[in-house]
Formats: C-alpha cells, structure tokens, sequence
C-alpha cells in the first residue's frame, strides 16, 4: 500500500495509520467514497488528492464569501446609522419649522 500525505482541514499535521496509511477526515472520505455520477470508483492516492484540492478551493472560495458578507453586513450598518442621523435631524427641522410657523 502507497502511503499518502492527507492535510487535516483545521491543521498541517498529518494522520497516518501504521498499517492501513493515511486516516482521512469524514469529509475527505465522504468525497472520496461517492463520485458525483454515483459510480463506484477506486480510491487511490491521487483521487484522494484530487478531492482534497477541490475540497480547499471550495472552503477558501466559503471563507472568501463570508469575509465579503461581514463587510458588507459592516457597511449596511454604517449606511443604516446615517440614515437615522439624517432622520433625526430632518424631524428636528420640520418641528422647528412648524413651530415658527408661516409668517405673512
């Protein structure tokens, strides 16, 4: 049996099993054991490799959206701020202005 460097998702460290190779994460497994045409394929080092890429590249592309989202949730409540600061401040003038009211 070939043996294979699996990255775990939360760390750098690699799993091996002394006598069976690398320990694959439940997602990594989960991937290699199904193929999106629900064929059974052989899972081989390079098909685990090839999972775990598209695997990265899907969580980086997750993390990249989220950190997108935050910032604009960020910004909604900025705008959001200085809509209530304009509001204020035009209630204010409507009541200054009625108090006044229309001289002739």
């Amino acid at each position: 049996l070939k043996s294979v460097a699996v990255r775990h998702e939360r760390s750098d460290s690699v799993h091996h099993h002394a006598q069976h190779g690398p320990l694959l994460t439940p997602k990594v497994f989960l991937l290699v054991a199904m193929s999106s045409d629900g064929s059974d394929k052989q899972v081989t080092p390079e098909v685990i490799a090839a999972h775990q890429a598209e695997l990265d590249s899907c969580l980086a592309e997750v993390e990249e959206a989220s950190k997108k989202a935050k910032e604009a949730a960020a910004q909604a409540l900025e705008t959001a701020e200085k809509c209530k600061q304009i509001e204020e401040d035009t209630k204010k003038m409507i009541e200054k202005f009625n108090a006044e009211g229309v001289k002739p």
